[in-house]
C-alpha cells in the first residue's frame, strides 16, 4: 500500500485552544484525503484537563473524517519540541514530513498545492512562504523556485517546509533534544549543508504563524532577556558555526555560510544591541570576547566588513572585531537615534 504523500506533525505542550486550531487548520482541508496527508500529534507530558480531552478527542477519531489523526503522548517531559519531532519522522509514514508548532495553522487550501507539488518532488526541502502579522515572508519573486544554492535555501534559517523523510532516515539527521533554544535553525543548516536539493513554494501562504492564546504555555523568546539569554544566544552562534565546519568542506561555501549566520546575529537576534544592553559591563565584554572568537573561527577581518550595508553599520563590526564593548554600545546608541529621527 501507498503512504501518504505528507505527514504533519505537531509537537504541543499546555496548549490547547491553540492545538485545536493548528488541527482544525489541517482536518478542514477537505481537498485532501487521508491518502494523501496524515497528522501525528506529539504531546510533552501535559498535564491540564483541556489538553488530554483535546487528545482522547484525537484518539477517539472524532476530530476528522477526512485525515488520519495519531497521538503519540511523552509520559515525561522532554523539555522541548526537539524529541518530540524526532518522534515525528521515526513515525511517519509520508514520503515528506511537516514539521507544525502548535500555535501555528495552515492557510485555508493551501495543502492541496502542497501535496501536487510534493507528489512528484524530488527536494530535500521543499520550503514555503508563510504570513506574520499580515506580512508576507518569501523570496523574491513570488512563485515556485527550484534548484537553489545553499545561500538561497537558506533565506530564512526556518523549518517553515516540507522534509522528504527517506533522505532524514538515510543521514540520520535529528533534533537535538538538549538544546532549548534555535534547534531548528541548527536542524536546516545541517541539512542544507549535507544536502544539495531544495525548493520554494512562493507562489501563495502556506503557514500563518501566530502567537500562543491567552494562558497558554509562552514562547521562549517571549521570557527570554537578560545576560542569561545572551549566554543562550552565544552558544546558538557557537553551535551553527560548528555545523558550518563540520559538514562543509568548501572554502567559499563555508565562509558565505558563516556571512549568513553573522548576519542572522545581527539583524534577527540582534545580538549586538543585547549584549551592548547589559549593565554589568564586565560579562558584557566576556559575551563579545566569545562572539568574536567564534566569528573568527571561519571568516576573516574583510570577510566581515563585506557585510557593511542596509542595517549593518561598519562602526558595529569594527567594535566588535576589536571586542570594544563601549564601542558597540556607541554603535547601537547611534542606531537607535538615527531610526527615532527617520
Amino acid at each position: 500500500m501507498v503512504g501518504p504523500i505528507l505527514t504533519i506533525g505537531i509537537t504541543s505542550f499546555e496548549r490547547p485552544a491553540s492545538l485545536l486550531r493548528a488541527i482544525y487548520s489541517v482536518v478542514e482541508q477537505v481537498e485532501v484525503s487521508r491518502n494523501e496527508v496524515e497528522v501525528i500529534v506529539v504531546d510533552d507530558a501535559s498535564a491540564s484537563s483541556d489538553v488530554i480531552s483535546v487528545l482522547k478527542s484525537i484518539d477517539g477519531g472524532t476530530s476528522s473524517g477526512f485525515v488520519s489523526l495519531r497521538v503519540i503522548r511523552h509520559e515525561t517531559g522532554s523539555g522541548g519540541p526537539s524529541q518530540g519531532r524526532n518522534d515525528i519522522i521515526e513515525n511517519a509514514a509520508g514520503r515528506y514530513v511537516f514539521f507544525l508548532d502548535d500555535d501555528n495553522y495552515f492557510a485555508a487550501g493551501s495543502l492541496r498545492y502542497l501535496c501536487d507539488y510534493a507528489r512528484s518532488s524530488s527536494a530535500d526541502w521543499i520550503s514555503l512562504r508563510r504570513r506574520r502579522n499580515g506580512r508576507s515572508y518569501f523570496r523574491s519573486p513570488a512563485g515556485v523556485h527550484e534548484g537553489l544554492n545553499r545561500e538561497q535555501a537558506l533565506w530564512t534559517f526556518l523549518i517553515a517546509g516540507a522534509f522528504r523523510r527517506s533522505w532524514l532516515i538515510d543521514s540520520g539527521l535529528r533534533f537535538d533534544p538538549e538544546v532549548a533554544y534555535g534547534e531548528d535553525n541548527e536542524f536546516v543548516l545541517e541539512l542544507v549543508c549535507r544536502s544539495s536539493s531544495f525548493s520554494a513554494l512562493c507562489d501563495r501562504d502556506y503557514v500563518i504563524e501566530s502567537d500562543p492564546g491567552k494562558g497558554e504555555n509562552p514562547h521562549i523568546s517571549h521570557l527570554a532577556n537578560g545576560a542569561g539569554f545572551v549566554s543562550t544566544l552565544v552558544e546558538h552562534v557557537r553551535r551553527l558555526t560548528n555545523v558550518i565546519v563540520r559538514c562543509t568542506d568548501i572554502a567559499d561555501e563555508r565562509t558565505d555560510l558563516s556571512k549568513l549566520v553573522l548576519k542572522r546575529s545581527l539583524n534577527s537576534y540582534k545580538l549586538d544591541r543585547k549584549i551592548s544592553a547589559l549593565e554589568d559591563l564586565e560579562r558584557a565584554h566576556e559575551f563579545l570576547l566569545d562572539w568574536r572568537s567564534i566569528i573568527l573561527r571561519v571568516l576573516s577581518r574583510d570577510d566581515v566588513l563585506s557585510l557593511v550595508g542596509g542595517t549593518v553599520k561598519r562602526e558595529a563590526l569594527e567594535a566588535i572585531l576589536c571586542a570594544d564593548i563601549e564601542g558597540l554600545k556607541a554603535s547601537v546608541s547611534s542606531s537607535y537615534d538615527s531610526a527615532s529621527r527617520s
